[in-house]
C-alpha cells in the first residue's frame, strides 16, 4: 500500500535543551504551498489531482484509525515533485471518542482560511472539520493561490467565512464535477460534507479516467 503520511523513524533529544526531536523522512520540494510558489504553473491537471487523490487517501487513513488531524493545510502537505505528497504534522491530532476539557485542548487551533465555520463557531473538531480543510487544500491545488491570499486573516475574515464567504475559481476553468465537490467540502452544514472514504474512491476514479 503507498504511504500518504510522512514516516517517523524515530526520536531523539538534544542534549543541551533536552527538547526532544521527531526524525521524519525528507522531502526535497518543501511543503504544497511552497512547490506551487517555486513552481507556478508547471503542474498538469493530472499531476494536481493524482495530488488531491494522495491527500484524500491520507486523510481517509488518519480517519479510519478513529483519529481528527485538526491542522490541515498547505504548509502541511510535503511534496517530493509534482506527483508524490504526504501528510505530516500530526501534533494536533485528537481522538473521535476521547474528550479532554483541558483548556489548551478546547482550543481554536489550525490556520483560519483552513479552519471549518462551525469550529470558528466554538463547536467541536470532528472529522467533517478535516474534511472542509481539504476543501480549501483542494481549491489552492487547482487555483496554485492561497485561500483568500489578497483579504487578512482577522476577526473580520472568520466572521465573513461564517456567514458564508468561500473562495472562487476567478478565470480558471475547472470540471464541473470537482468544483462541486470541492463546493461540497466546503458546505456550512458539516453533515453535507463527504467523507474521507468517499472522496478517496471518488478521487480514483476520475483519476483513472484522465
Amino acid at each position: 500500500m503507498k504511504e500518504y503520511i510522512t514516516k517517523c523513524y524515530g526520536v531523539s533529544q538534544n542534549p543541551i535543551t533536552k527538547q526532544y526531536l521527531m526524525v521524519m523522512e525528507s522531502f526535497n520540494d518543501g511543503n504544497m504551498r511552497q512547490y506551487f510558489k517555486n513552481h507556478h504553473n508547471k503542474s498538469s491537471f493530472t499531476n494536481k489531482l493524482h495530488l488531491l487523490l494522495c491527500i484524500s487517501c491520507g486523510l481517509r487513513k488518519i480517519h479510519n484509525k478513529g483519529f481528527i488531524h485538526r491542522n490541515l493545510h498547505s504548509g502541511n502537505i510535503l511534496m517530493f515533485g509534482n506527483q508524490i505528497c504526504r501528510i505530516t504534522d500530526l501534533r494536533l491530532c485528537r481522538s473521535v471518542i476521547e474528550r479532554n476539557d483541558d483548556d489548551n485542548e478546547m482550543k481554536l487551533c489550525g490556520v483560519l482560511p483552513y479552519v471549518a465555520p462551525e469550529v470558528l463557531k466554538g463547536r467541536t473538531y470532528t472529522q467533517a472539520a478535516d474534511i472542509y480543510s481539504f476543501g480549501m487544500i483542494a481549491h489552492e491545488t487547482i487555483s496554485e493561490l492561497p485561500p483568500y491570499h489578497d483579504i487578512a486573516h482577522d476577526e473580520l475574515l472568520a466572521s465573513r467565512i461564517c456567514q458564508g464567504l468561500r473562495p472562487k475559481f476567478n478565470h480558471i476553468k475547472v470540471p464541473l464535477k470537482l468544483e462541486n465537490l470541492i463546493d461540497q467540502c466546503l458546505d456550512a452544514d458539516p453533515l453535507k460534507r463527504p467523507t474521507a472514504f468517499e472522496l478517496c474512491n471518488l478521487l480514483s476514479n476520475w483519476y483513472d479516467e484522465v
